[in-house]
């Protein structure tokens, strides 16, 4: 894709010759000298886009799943730090390659983001005051049934709760009940911002914009179901790069695989951000970010509390669609997990998604994906120099291993 800027040009020489053919002199006009294809210098790192191929494969081959993907990304610059699929694709032996290997999924491929939805949702009903800071929910202890008849039901049964805890908890009755006082409308928009339902402008070939129905094919179950990471398709990247929104204090960004000049300094200034323009006020992203940390250490993403670093996170368990028979399969998922460290300063941002784990070893996202984040995280702030947030008080084992529940 880019011969064209790395080529450069060879130059050449114009001659005033005489009328036999012979080169008398050259003009000056005739000399063009050569000039040397543009220098092109990519944000992957090799070293953290190593650390994420281990243990993408790592985890892909404890749980016996067939395919992951994994995305780390600056969420101040849009910087994609590393990129991985699994199973590899071995460019010296392009011939035996399948196709699956032959595409980025990260980009081409959509899934269903189930839990992992949540925090997007729950910070766009927080900036419109739809739901207040320390407001009670009634869990039904885990069935509930909407104001339009459909029934539904939470992993665990959960009384009062309060709205922070409805994300801590991963409540799906709780986020439908705030999505029935947003709307089709407002929820709409509010996803649009965060760049779902159209591409996220990396220039990565092959991607995809996901998939958010146009508003005319929205009905109840629509209100109900999106809150929660249903009827909706993404990209791994995409999902990550609307973390960075929730990281960097509200602002957007585009994803690049090329670096920035300026490298990332969370404390810069807004005016050297590679920024568009703001999705949430800083105080919204903040709080987001606040009880996505509580997550971590209260709620379903324990497995990616560091010793070392302050990890902010969700989890999500989604079922796996089935194309054949339509509705869900029951016993095939999609574990998922993204993050981000430091939590007062974020460095990097990170997604793992593992589909369709052996269920009889283990598929909930925090158990399957969160512990592989973790590791990246923290093996890449020690190699960028980040020092850790955290006191390190516990003996752990080392960090290549794969967690078992």
């Amino acid at each position: 894709a880019l011969d064209e800027a790395l080529s450069g040009e060879a130059g050449k020489l114009t001659y005033l010759r005489d009328a036999r053919s012979r080169p008398l002199w050259v003009r000056r006009e005739g000399y063009e000298p050569p000039r040397d294809g543009q220098a092109v210098r990519l944000s992957l790192d090799v070293v953290i886009q190593s650390i994420a191929e281990e243990q993408l494969a790592a985890t892909c081959r404890e749980y016996r799943a067939p395919s992951g993907q994994m995305v780390i990304m600056d969420p101040y610059t849009g910087e994609i730090l590393a990129m991985a699929n699994y199973p590899f694709l071995d460019p010296r032996n392009l011939s035996a390659a399948s196709k699956d290997t032959l595409r980025n999924r990260c980009v081409t491929d959509l899934y269903e983001p189930g839990s992992t939805f949540k925090p997007f949702f729950w910070a766009a009903a927080t900036e419109m005051n739809l739901a207040r800071r320390g407001e009670m929910f009634n869990g039904h202890q885990g069935f509930w049934v909407s104001t339009k008849g459909r029934r539904l039901r939470d992993a665990s049964g959960h009384g009062m709760m309060t709205w922070e805890e409805g994300l801590i908890k991963s409540s799906n009755i709780v986020m439908a009940q705030v999505g029935e006082r947003m709307g089709e409308k407002r929820m709409y928009h509010a996803m649009r911002a965060f760049g779902f339902g159209r591409t996220t402008g990396s220039a990565l070939p092959g991607e995809v914009p996901g998939m958010l129905l146009p508003l005319s094919r929205w009905n109840h179950y629509s209100i109900t179901s999106v809150p929660m990471g249903q009827e909706i398709g993404v990209t791994p990247l995409q999902m990550v790069r609307a973390l960075c929104i929730i990281a960097n204090g509200g602002m957007d960004v585009r994803p690049t695989i090329f670096a920035k000049d300026d490298l990332i300094t969370p404390q810069r200034s807004g005016a050297d951000v590679a920024i568009h323009e703001r999705v949430l006020s800083q105080e919204t992203a903040d709080y987001t970010r606040h009880v996505m940390r509580r997550t971590i250490v209260e709620g379903t993403g324990r497995k990616a509390n560091s010793e070392h670093y302050s990890v902010f996170g969700k989890t999500g368990t989604a079922q796996l669609p089935n194309p054949k028979g339509g509705g869900y399969f029951t016993d095939r998922y999609v574990a998922s997990f993204m993050g981000g460290a430091p939590y007062e300063n974020p460095r990097l941002v990170a997604i793992c998604v593992i589909h369709d784990p052996d269920k009889s070893i283990g598929h909930f996202g925090g158990i399957v994906a969160a512990p592989p984040v973790m590791r990246v995280i923290e093996q890449s702030l020690s190699y960028l120099g980040v020092p850790p947030d955290r006191i390190d008080t516990t003996p752990r084992r080392t960090s290549g291993q794969v967690a078992r529940r």
